[in-house]
Formats: structure tokens, C-alpha cells, sequence
């Protein structure tokens, strides 16, 4: 496609957007069109009572890159990310309840009240994911290769991530051709006794999917990876400054129109009509 042509982008959501600001930043000259009032679908934030103000739709943070964060510099436009501590609170049936937290040796201290073992495996849990989260980090951040004309890129890509497996060892790519296909619940079967602790962390898995935690698709145990690589990753660094690129409109079905730019490496819309 011509550089400079214009691309036509339905829908305002958060994933539009950053479309829409890669689009402009590589000189294409996008236009986003919005069938409500207001842009950023599930990403919005709006008044469920006088004076209340929450996420609509999206309770969690969860897959938004921290690569992309910087690039697009929404520190600059006052974001704010809330990190709450405890993180989860799951009340059993019998009164008690299981408290997560952002330190994972505090979460396993918390669950000593209901198994020492799992007290014990949450942290071995814990540093399994961050190990294995690098991989599919860099997995996430790739374009998948071209199968019939692959790019030199594409040859390079496939090496770095060939040297990402390389390096969790033997014994980690044994557990990463082995936890791959494998469901979710059985996966944290594997580390801990506890139901009401297993069922929590599976939930994590079928976040946004139409199966359940036995189905033995391996993608719920990867999205469970991938949060965890994301969460860590998130950090509110200025990227490094570009070139201004040019305004773009989005209009929406009610007539209201949003101006966004491409300033530096941040996209900025303002509403003009």
C-alpha cells in the first residue's frame, strides 16, 4: 500500500486507536469512524452515578503492552494506573478467603491459613510464570512471519525467539511443549491442592474466552503467561521523540467529530464537534 494513502478504521475502540496511531506514525493518513458518542470502546471510563466514574467494560488493565504504552506516551495525558494491594479477594464458602497480592511471598504467607503446601509452591508458581513470560513477551510483540515468502525480519524474529526458548533449558522447554496444550486447570493442578485456590488462577486463563478451564486448549494457559509478562512490563517511560505526524479525524454516528494527532510518539484527539 502507497505511503500516504488513506485507510478507513471502523469502530473507535482502544485497539482502533492504536491502529489508527501506527498507521499515522508510518504516514498513512487514517480515518476512524465511531458509531457512539465517545471513543475508546472497551477501554472508557463512565458515570454509573452521579459522581461515580468506572471502566464499562474492562475491569483490569490485562493485555495492554508496555512497548505500546511508551510509544505512545500516555503518561503525558494523565494516565493513571491504579494498583491496588491486595489485588484479589476470593471468600470461600466456610467463611474464610484467599487475599493475592502484588509480592508474591506476601500472597504465600496469606495462604498458609489454608495449606502450607500451596503457602510454599505459590512462589516456586509465580517465579515458573516470569520465567516463561520473556518468551511469550517477545512472542506478542512480533509480526508472525510470512509462510509462502518469509522477510529477512521474519528469519531474525524466528531466531531471537528460538533463543528465547533456548534459554529456559532443557528442563524449561520440556514444560513449555508440555504445558502448551495442556488445560488450565490442570496446569495449576499440578502446584496446588487448594480448590478455591486452583479455581482462581485458572480464571485468570479463560479471561474473554468462550471455553472453560478443562478445555485442553493451550491458548488459556498462555494468556495466563502473557498477563503476567504484561503486568510486569507495564512501566511509564517516556519514549524516545519523532517526528510530528499529521492530524486524523474520527467521526461518530451522532455527528461528533475527534481530531487526533500523531505528536512525537503520542496520539492526542480532542473533541470538536
Amino acid at each position: 500500500m502507497p505511503i500516504g494513502q488513506k485507510v478507513v478504521v471502523v469502530g473507535g475502540g482502544h485497539n482502533a486507536l492504536i491502529a489508527a496511531f501506527y498507521l499515522a506514525r508510518g504516514g498513512f493518513r487514517p480515518l476512524v469512524l465511531e458509531g457512539r458518542e465517545m471513543v475508546g470502546g472497551g477501554a472508557v471510563t463512565e458515570e454509573f452515578h452521579p459522581g461515580f466514574y468506572a471502566s464499562t467494560l474492562s475491569h483490569t488493565l490485562g493485555p495492554l503492552r508496555g512497548d505500546i504504552a511508551r510509544e505512545m506516551r500516555l503518561e503525558r495525558y494523565k494516565l493513571e494506573v491504579f494498583r491496588p494491594d491486595p489485588r484479589v479477594f476470593a471468600p470461600a464458602p466456610d467463611g474464610r478467603g484467599l487475599l493475592f497480592y502484588g509480592d508474591a511471598a506476601k500472597t504465600g504467607g496469606a495462604l498458609s491459613h489454608l495449606s502450607a503446601k500451596d503457602a510454599t509452591k505459590y512462589t516456586e508458581f509465580a517465579e515458573t510464570l516470569e520465567e516463561f513470560s520473556s518468551v511469550f513477551e517477545h512472542v506478542a510483540s512480533i509480526t508472525p512471519p510470512g509462510i509462502d515468502h518469509p522477510s529477512p525480519e521474519d528469519f531474525l524474529n524466528l531466531l531471537r525467539t528460538a533463543l528465547n526458548v533456548r534459554s529456559l533449558g532443557k528442563r524449561g522447554i520440556f514444560d513449555l511443549l508440555r504445558w502448551g496444550p495442556m488445560a488450565v486447570a490442570d496446569f495449576v493442578a499440578e502446584f496446588f491442592e487448594t480448590e478455591l485456590l486452583r479455581a482462581v488462577i485458572a480464571a485468570r486463563g479463560i479471561f474473554g474466552e468462550a471455553l472453560g478451564p478443562w478445555s485442553a486448549v493451550g491458548r488459556k494457559w498462555r494468556r495466563s503467561v502473557q498477563r503476567t509478562a504484561r503486568c510486569r512490563e507495564l512501566r511509564w517511560q517516556t519514549a524516545k521523540k519523532s517526528r510530528a505526524k499529521p492530524w486524523f479525524p474520527v467521526w461518530t454516528r451522532s455527528g461528533r467529530f475527534f481530531s487526533c494527532s500523531i505528536q512525537g510518539s503520542s496520539i492526542r484527539c480532542l473533541r470538536c464537534g
